[in-house]
């Protein structure tokens, strides 16, 4: 799409238009030659509300995030539920996907499945490092909506051949971390971290010494090794503060001192009973006398 000359707006907002245009399905009328109305283009600027906050938007995104990147395809799934685009954007640890159409199913797996969350009109996560690298994220994310049947335009060429293939280290999603007390007054803790749809509160408070508080699970450290059982039957792992807190526990047990100590027998105290000295004359006060 041309800029009409004499309308001088940056060439992207007409591009952008033309993008949220066809995601929306509010295509304007055309000429016969298959060429956009400028008139009509003009008309929609300026009284489709909805269209010209969504171009605002998407200007508003950092420069890198408004272009496609021409190392990246659209990824087709055999069988396809709709021809929306989920298009993945890596920012920084931020990945996002714009997927302009509601559906419950894409729900199903982009937030519970993925624990992306609705926010600045998309889909993101905040990757930290115990969720991998956010290529592999990135990678996973895309492999699991071609899965579910959904198209997908992955940020660069290396992301599309992983998402493809399903080579990337899966997200590990259960974690055993440490816990100071912001008082620093008692023993650090072992604490555990999984993600819905799973739950282990009734396994997690068996442990000896399990408190819940906070909306967190506490493990006093001396009970290692049921964190140890816990993590292998579980599928859980240390976090590195958790493992250096595992490895101290340990280093404590084993440098204790054994002793047998058996508790002393108290000794019944001696003592003598008191003499009362009873005087000779024994006198009534006056004022206590009756009359």
């Amino acid at each position: 799409m041309n800029n009409p000359r004499g309308i001088y707006l940056p060439s992207q907002v007409w591009k952008n238009y033309q993008l949220y245009a066809d995601y929306t399905n509010s295509i304007p009328e055309k000429h016969p030659k298959n060429t956009p109305s400028i008139s009509v283009l003009l008309r929609r600027i300026g009284t489709d509300e909805k269209l010209l906050n969504a171009i605002g938007n998407y200007l508003n995104q950092p420069k890198n995030q408004q272009q496609f990147n021409i190392e990246s395809i659209v990824i087709r799934p055999l069988s396809v539920k709709t021809e929306t685009i989920a298009r993945i954007i890596i920012k920084d640890d931020l990945l996002s996907v714009i997927f302009p159409e509601k559906r419950e199913d894409f729900k199903v797996v982009i937030k519970e499945k993925l624990g992306f969350h609705w926010l600045n009109d998309c889909w993101q996560r905040q990757i930290i490092p115990l969720n991998g690298s956010i290529a592999d994220r990135a990678s996973e994310t895309g492999h699991q909506l071609l899965a579910a049947g959904f198209c997908v335009m992955p940020p660069n060429a290396d992301i599309q051949k992983s998402a493809i293939s399903g080579n990337y280290q899966p997200e590990i999603k259960r974690w055993i971390k440490r816990f100071v007390p912001a008082d620093k007054k008692t023993n650090p803790f072992f604490t555990l971290q999984w993600r819905r749809p799973d739950d282990f509160y009734t396994q997690a408070m068996r442990m000896t010494g399990a408190k819940y508080h906070d909306g967190i699970i506490t493990v006093p450290f001396e009970h290692y090794a049921e964190i140890e059982d816990f993590a292998t039957l579980h599928e859980f792992k240390f976090s590195d503060a958790a493992t250096e807190l595992l490895n101290l526990a340990k280093t404590l047990r084993e440098n204790a001192i054994t002793v047998d100590v058996t508790a002393k027998a108290e000794q019944p105290q001696d003592f003598e009973r008191p003499v009362l000295t009873i005087p000779d004359d024994v006198a009534v006060a006056d004022e206590l006398l009756d009359d």
